[in-house]
């Protein structure tokens, strides 16, 4: 059933104190269909989806914060876009802001005004065929205001005559379903040169990506401890220990590469809290966590990826490297301390 505008910003009055994802399943739609809400209210207007223009236009905006999240984990990033390269299914940015954008799955965008701290600022805000945030941008103190306000001209679209119809069923289904050979798998694995290959191995061999970490072998990956993601940012912190994280949902993937500082934990939320970086992660949404080791060419790649319970990818963090290096001994010595879940976790 589809609720109208009204009834959708009469009850939002009414819940004042919970965020919009919690007030939107709550009320059983999507976060899309609640901005779509607000603009009989004037404060949301509707935008079309245009990738190549907005990276087009986007180095001109200055400093901006990037918001990428999924259901556990949010990473903001303050900075600048510098490095754009636009492609046809997957554009990518290099630099400060750092993303991997699958247009393909943006299907909504709006500019929504809204509070933000003690400023109310018109954000941008994109989301899947379900309504999923894929990616929101906020505009900083110092952001050039004059070409944020043309950039949102340019996206501007006719008032919608319809309301919103966004997909109801289950966006994604990470039931295991392969039927592949695991000592196939594990060579395959094994032959590997470059991380990035293992994206085509698992689509060839139709392995999930969590499937893909259980089956391989404790030579390439072993499960660890439930908090050992608090324990491994505690010594990045204190050990000053370059890390890369990534956080992303089926639309866009945001890395952070640098040192962390500031952590605190907060009703439930595990937080890094630094000037141009925050992370935010929802540690009862962690299920099971692995020490995954990739070889390259330039030798092992070690990561640390954490999943929900449905099996899909929370975040990822990698010592920092680039193409061509080998990876930090600091970052595999931190991996390498943290404790191994418990026996009766492991399948």
């Amino acid at each position: 059933m589809t609720l109208e505008s009204g009834t959708i910003l009469s009850l939002r009055e009414q819940n004042k104190n919970l965020r919009d994802r919690e007030f939107v399943k709550s009320i059983g739609i999507s976060e899309a269909e609640l901005v779509e809400a607000f603009i009989s209210t004037g404060k949301a207007q509707r935008l079309k989806v245009d990738v190549p223009l907005l990276l087009k236009n986007a180095h001109k905006l200055g400093e901006i914060m990037a918001l990428t999240r999924n259901e556990y984990a949010v990473s903001e990033k303050k900075g600048h876009f510098q490095n754009v390269f636009p492609g046809s299914d997957v554009s990518m940015t290099l630099g400060q802001i750092d993303l991997r954008i699958f247009q393909n799955n943006w299907k909504f965008a709006f500019v929504r005004t809204m509070p933000v701290h003690d400023r109310i600022v018109d954000s941008l805000q994109f989301f899947d065929a379900y309504g999923e945030a894929v990616f929101k941008l906020y505009p900083e103190p110092t952001t050039n205001l004059d070409e944020w306000n043309k950039l949102v001209g340019l996206l501007k679209v006719d008032a919608p005559k319809e309301q919103l119809q966004v997909l109801r069923a289950t966006p994604y289904d990470n039931s295991s379903t392969h039927n592949a050979d695991i000592e196939e798998f594990r060579n395959r694995w094994r032959q590997m040169t470059d991380v990035h290959q293992l994206h085509d191995i698992l689509k060839e061999l139709k392995i999930g990506r969590h499937d893909a970490v259980k089956l391989v072998g404790s030579e390439f990956a072993n499960e660890v401890r439930a908090d050992s993601v608090e324990i491994l940012l505690q010594s990045a912190a204190e050990r000053e220990v370059p890390i890369m994280c990534f956080v992303g949902n089926k639309g866009c993937i945001q890395i952070f590469t640098g040192k962390v500082e500031k952590l605190k934990k907060v009703d439930g939320w595990f937080n890094i809290l630094d000037e141009k970086f925050h992370l935010h992660l929802l540690t009862s949404g962690i299920s099971r966590i692995w020490n995954v080791r990739k070889p390259t060419s330039d030798g092992y790649v070690s990561s640390l990826e954490v999943f929900d319970q449905n099996g899909e990818m929370i975040i990822q963090f990698f010592g920092k490297r680039s193409a061509g290096e080998q990876e930090r001994e600091d970052w595999r010595s931190l991996l390498s301390e943290l404790p191994p879940a418990p026996e009766m976790a492991v399948a």
